[in-house]
């Protein structure tokens, strides 16, 4: 391991506030279709996500690999987390590609640079939340904690246009707050041809709104069905219950 990553890894162990005080990071690869990455496992939490990947990430994964297949993109993740998602698409992706990942969390930028770090990746990082203006919003503190009324510490706040306007691909996951960011924010990323959204329900607010602004604006609808581990199309009638992707696509002819 070169001097850059053991110093990486250094602070990282500093800064990661996991609250379990004997977890021990470790490295792992991890095959993804034919992509091999290098994952540090920095907090428990990233274990029972990603040690196995499941089925369905892996069905998510392997076709976003197909779909970009290698053709030169500029790439928003808006919620990286511990960077996965970025990497995946980055390496999807022509070499040269721009990809900017975006998260609110300082421990979870620490540990994305590691990882960015561990795979030669150039892959920019914002540390800010996404949401409905550019300006500071209180947080909540988990490592995958969401936007509040007030009570929080406050981190800055960005908007999808002001972090990267020319994407034509934008991921997000932003624990309910698609509610409130995509229906004033999707007519100013008039260049992404395919989104991929998690949709949160339970926060109050109905996920047909969402699809809605897709199906009006003409891009074809598909979901992560997770129990079959499959990317298939999405229903015109059928009611969205489960948190899990919506992958939208516009015809790019």
């Amino acid at each position: 391991m070169n001097n850059v990553i053991s110093r990486k890894l250094t602070t990282l162990r500093a800064r990661v506030a996991d609250r379990v005080l004997d977890f021990k990071p470790y490295l792992r690869t991890l095959e993804i279709g034919e992509t091999r990455l290098r994952f540090l496992y920095a907090t428990a939490q990233a274990v029972d996500w990603y040690d196995p990947l499941d089925p369905h990430l892996h069905a998510e994964f392997e076709w976003l690999q197909g779909h970009l297949a290698g053709r030169s993109e500029t790439i928003l993740d808006a919620g990286a987390y511990h960077g996965l998602y970025a990497m995946v698409l980055a390496r999807a992706a022509a070499s040269g590609s721009r990809v900017v990942a975006v998260d609110p969390v300082a421990s979870n930028v620490a540990i994305m640079e590691a990882n960015f770090a561990l795979n030669g990746l150039a892959i920019e990082i914002v540390e800010a939340a996404v949401t409905d203006r550019d300006a500071p919003v209180a947080f909540t503190k988990e490592s995958c904690g969401r936007i509040v009324a007030d009570g929080m510490p406050s981190v800055e706040g960005r908007r999808l246009p002001s972090l990267l306007p020319d994407a034509t691909v934008a991921k997000v996951d932003i624990e309910g707050a698609e509610f409130d960011v995509l229906p004033t924010q999707l007519d100013e990323m008039p260049h992404v041809h395919t989104w991929i959204v998690e949709i949160h329900p339970g926060f109050g607010f109905d996920p047909a709104v969402v699809l809605e602004l897709f199906r009006g604006r003409g891009f074809a609808l598909h979901v992560l069905d997770r129990e079959s581990a499959a990317v298939v199309p999405w229903p015109d009638d059928a009611v969205w219950r489960e948190r899990t992707s919506l992958i939208a696509l516009r015809s790019r002819s």
